[in-house]
């Protein structure tokens, strides 16, 4: 029996990640769980203040995330992780897992120009239509200075695909789904 795999949906705020792993999610059929989506039930449960609650709510949603991957791998369950991993942090987490629970993974890197980045940052945090527990508009200078590489370290715990999302028109989804597919089914 192969492996699960493991597809980590990686990359900078604002570039696209939670789009491209609904998409990969929905043509697989594979759960997709997201950092932001435990954190912002913790928000609904636990209520939110400042950046710093923000940021241990954020920690213990990864918690979470990495305790219900560890589960469905164990089971043979493959998934979808999706999140602005931090290479120093989530690599060694993900390498534990992978120690006494064996899986593939495949991470797409999700970029884009740093200064694109940084407007679509600021016009999300400003637009309300975030839940307003992730304090956005609270850290737009740090935001500033985060995004204007465009792009984050990979995790380089298996192959790693880049996407790049400066103009989401220009994004060759076929492709990506093409080459998920392609490491889903072993080829």
């Amino acid at each position: 029996m192969p492996l699960p795999a493991l597809i980590l949906i990686s990359g900078l705020s604002c570039t696209g990640k939670s789009t491209l792993a609904q998409k990969i999610s929905t043509k697989f059929c594979l759960p997709c769980f997201s950092k932001d989506m435990f954190k912002e039930a913790l928000f609904d449960r636990l209520g939110y203040s400042d950046r710093s609650w923000s940021q241990q709510l954020g920690r213990a949603s990864y918690d979470i995330m990495y305790l219900i991957a560890q589960n469905l791998l164990c089971t043979g369950h493959s998934l979808i992780l999706e999140s602005n991993f931090k290479a120093d942090f989530d690599r060694p987490r993900l390498l534990q897992i992978k120690r006494s629970t064996p899986f593939r993974s495949l991470e797409i890197l999700c970029f884009a120009q740093g200064e694109i980045l940084f407007e679509r940052f600021k016009q999300r945090a400003l637009s309300g239509l975030r839940h307003p527990g992730h304090v956005d508009n609270l850290c737009l200078q740090e935001q500033q200075a985060v995004l204007s590489s465009g792009v984050c370290p990979p995790l380089t715990i298996g192959p790693v695909i880049k996407v790049n999302t400066t103009d989401f028109e220009k994004v060759r989804y076929p492709q990506v789904l093409t080459r998920v597919k392609q490491f889903i089914s072993g080829k």
